[in-house]
């Protein structure tokens, strides 16, 4: 049977922050998480108090079977 195990961060952004704009810092983390097998698997933002944004990433991988 498969087992997974999973991760999740999360960034806050407060007035100015667009979805669409490049961000490097979060693309490297994303990169680095995928280098140690992390796959993304979802991502949700909802708009805070205060006219900011909340992001969270969902991350999975699968835990290797020791033998």
């Amino acid at each position: 049977m498969q087992k997974f195990e999973y991760k999740t961060f999360k960034i806050n952004q407060r007035k100015g922050f667009v979805l669409n704009t490049e961000l490097p810092e979060i693309e490297n983390r994303l990169n680095e998480l995928g280098a140690e097998g992390w796959e993304l698997i979802n991502a949700v933002h909802s708009l805070q108090s205060g006219s900011g944004y909340e992001v969270i990433f969902f991350f999975k991988r699968k835990i290797s079977m020791a033998s």
